[in-house]
């Protein structure tokens, strides 16, 4: 009986450790980023926003609470609205009525808000 108590044991403290060594080194780490790059169109700040914390698009602005942020990203030392949202900067029923900082056609983030 003791001799079978050991072996459980036994087996017990080996499936411990080869987690541990799995958890340690076996996992691979993701290969998106932890947070994604957004401009508010509406006032041009930038934010850096977890992905655990997106739920949909566009994104809530933290400070305003309005849904004004669209996700961007850098190209040639100019940063650029994605071009899937490109329309909703485009469409006044969408953030075209509220869009100051995104220009329209190049879909390029400006450094003042346009006329």
């Amino acid at each position: 009986m003791n001799a079978k108590v050991g072996k459980i044991a036994l087996a017990v403290v080996l499936l411990i450790v080869a987690i541990g060594v799995y958890w340690k080194y076996g996992r691979t780490p993701s290969v998106l980023p932890g947070s994604v790059r957004f401009v508010c169109v509406a006032t041009g700040e930038r934010f850096s926003i977890a992905q655990s914390a997106l739920h949909m698009f566009p994104a809530e602005n933290p400070k305003t609470k309005e849904s004004t942020l669209l996700p961007i990203y850098e190209e040639g030392g100019k940063f650029l609205v994605t071009a899937r949202y490109g329309n909703y900067v485009r469409d006044p029923n969408l953030l075209g009525k509220v869009n100051k900082y995104v220009d329209p056609k190049t879909l390029e983030i400006l450094s003042s808000p346009r006329p």
